[in-house]
């Protein structure tokens, strides 16, 4: 039986072998203490913690005191504007937050409940043709109460970058209280990526993106930032985030951040893509780009619409014939709602019905592509059967 292809890292990247190699030794070496226990058991499981976290803040660039381990993105998002919005308000009055139209469910849902639970007002911007934040957009929405800015470094959809580093000096430049977010799960591992150069202060990342295990996450925080714990009953963390480190999961991030080289990986992602866009415009010219291939996109990702085909019917077809890919987000893909990032950049209801996500990551090869371009005519005849 041929095995299935797969084609949907923008979801979760399958274990890369030096996080498993790395996981499995210390499975073998014996039982892990907790890292809190002053005991060897837990001097050994310390160490273990604070040499991944060095290693984590060299491929990252950024102070190894900044990093802050969670359980995920979406755990690492909610603290990030949580914990700063309700700092910022007790501190300093605060009380406005901004974010955009293509940024992630962890961030805009979070924003809502701020809005709701907490009475925060939250400007949400709208985007660009290709789903990117305008600065002057930007610019126009501050306010002297503005506690926080969340603004997607690679959408997870389209795999659009947005100029992160000039919109977090607009916000600085207007207000020195006021901080800047961003969400870069979707970037590190795709691409060369420095914490110092966004301008950020708070930045977001997750391991299973990139073939690091599941239920791991950072946020990396500037010293001087004042972060409300969300998860209290522990000093972890330095104080921002309490519960036992997962050291094993700590070990599996590290290893898999490090065997990256994404130069390399860049270079063959962008190849791919090439090609599959080109045999989708052979099969069907109508097909409609969402992802802006001008070198500010994520080189593994390729989001196209089918105007005549309902995206979650392609996706079921092509499982069907062995091939993973998704319609969207993986927090939203189960549902029947058309992708909030495609109607923020279209109005137009068949492109936003018809999308289809493909997504490479350090296991696609050539093979992957070519037996999606094999699958494609039988599976949008099948799709368009079915609309």
């Amino acid at each position: 039986m041929t095995a299935p292809v797969y084609l949907d890292h923008n979801a979760t990247s399958p274990l890369r072998p030096e996080a498993r190699d790395a996981m499995a030794e210390l499975l073998r070496k014996g039982p892990l203490g907790n890292p809190s226990s002053v005991h060897r058991f837990g001097a050994e499981a310390r160490y273990l913690v604070e040499k991944s976290r060095q290693s984590v803040a060299r491929s990252i660039d950024c102070d190894p005191e900044a990093i802050v381990f969670t359980s995920g993105g979406t755990e690492s998002d909610n603290l990030a504007l949580r914990g700063t919005a309700l700092s910022r308000r007790a501190l300093h009055g605060a009380n406005h937050v901004v974010t955009s139209a293509t940024d992630h469910k962890a961030v805009l849902d979070t924003c809502l409940d701020l809005r709701d639970a907490f009475g925060f007002d939250v400007t949400v911007l709208p985007a660009d043709e290709w789903g990117r934040v305008r600065p002057d957009d930007l610019a126009n929405a501050l306010r002297d109460d503005t506690a926080i800015v969340s603004i997607i470094h690679s959408n997870n959809e389209t795999g659009a970058i947005n100029d992160v580093a000039r919109l977090a000096s607009i916000v600085h430049a207007r207000n020195g209280r006021t901080l800047f977010h961003t969400d870069a799960v979707q970037t590190v591992g795709r691409l060369p990526f420095s914490v110092r150069e966004t301008g950020a202060d708070l930045v977001t990342l997750c391991g299973h993106k990139f073939g690091a295990p599941v239920g791991l996450g950072l946020l990396i925080v500037r010293p001087d930032c004042e972060v409300r714990p969300q998860i209290t009953g522990g000093g972890q963390e330095a104080g921002v985030r309490g519960g036992t480190e997962n050291v094993l999961a700590i070990t599996g991030f590290a290893a898999a951040l490090g065997a990256i080289e994404p130069e390399r990986e860049s270079t063959r992602h962008v190849a791919l893509r090439s090609r599959l866009l080109e045999a989708i415009r052979e099969v069907d010219p109508a097909v409609v780009l969402n992802s802006p291939l001008d070198g500010h996109c994520l080189p593994g990702t390729l989001n196209v619409s089918f105007p005549s085909r309902s995206g979650q019917r392609l996706v079921a077809e092509f499982d069907r014939l062995g091939i993973a890919l998704s319609a969207g987000s993986a927090c939203t893909s189960g549902g029947t709602s058309a992708s909030h990032v495609i109607s923020a950049m279209s109005e137009d209801e068949a492109r936003r019905r018809g999308a289809l996500r493909i997504s490479l990551g350090w296991s696609s090869t050539a093979e992957d592509v070519e037996r999606f371009i094999a699958a494609l005519p039988e599976a949008l005849a099948a799709s368009e059967a079915l609309v």
